[in-house]
């Protein structure tokens, strides 16, 4: 009978393969065809591309902004004091999507055990007799796991969200509110994305005369 197809990935028995690696089945593997034409996967695109992709969907938007208001008789603000800070939550987002929760939790807890390993080194610092202080196995020792705190820190900070939060309320103006959309897109068509924008999320229609716009685009 039929039974309805299931994708619970995190089920080990889900992962074997239709066809032993038995020796009886040896023959059997070597017919085997495929229903499906393999595609090779594309290389991942060089860093500088992926820049220049940024920076063709940014001029389009604000270009598409300049215009339109123009038209209107309106003025264009642009922050762009606000483009790396806006870009570095993106990327932030990007990354919080291909991570698991635990992996997520697992430099915060492995930080935590470092920070009280080099707690307890110093003290044992402290109380070393020896008269140039601490031994050079305690000094190495220390200076390693301070260095792992400190790489754990920058990437706990590339995945906080919340603590990107706090820096882009600090890069705001003064006196400025800050409200602002993010947008995924499986696409990097310039045209395609500033049409959806502003058809969907028609922000540059604000008559708000001390509006002000900020814009930061992230390919991965």
């Amino acid at each position: 009978p039929l039974r309805p197809g299931k994708y619970d990935f995190d089920d080990v028995a889900r992962w074997v393969p239709f066809v032993s690696d038995s020796p009886e089945h040896s023959s059997l593997r070597h017919h085997l065809v495929s229903f499906y034409r393999e595609v090779p996967l594309q290389p991942r695109l060089a860093v500088y591309r992926l820049h220049k992709m940024e920076e063709v969907v940014l001029k389009e938007l604000q270009l598409s902004y300049f215009v339109w208001r123009n038209k209107n008789h309106m003025d264009t603000k642009v922050v762009k004091e606000l483009r790396r800070v806006l870009r570095h939550g993106l990327r932030i987002m990007e990354r919080m999507t291909v991570v698991t929760p635990s992996e997520l939790e697992a430099p915060k807890k492995r930080l935590a055990e470092l920070q009280e390993k080099l707690k307890g080194l110093l003290e044992d610092a402290k109380v070393e007799n020896s008269p140039d202080g601490p031994s050079a196995i305690t000094r190495t020792e220390i200076e390693r796991v301070t260095k792992e705190i400190k790489d754990l820190r920058l990437q706990i900070m590339d995945w906080d969200l919340d603590a990107w939060k706090g820096m882009l309320q600090e890069a705001v103006p003064p006196g400025q509110d800050f409200i602002g959309r993010p947008f995924c897109f499986a696409y990097h068509d310039e045209i395609r994305i500033r049409k959806y924008i502003m058809k969907n999320f028609p922000v540059h229609e604000e008559t708000d005369k001390d509006v002000q716009f900020a814009f930061s685009t992230y390919v991965e």
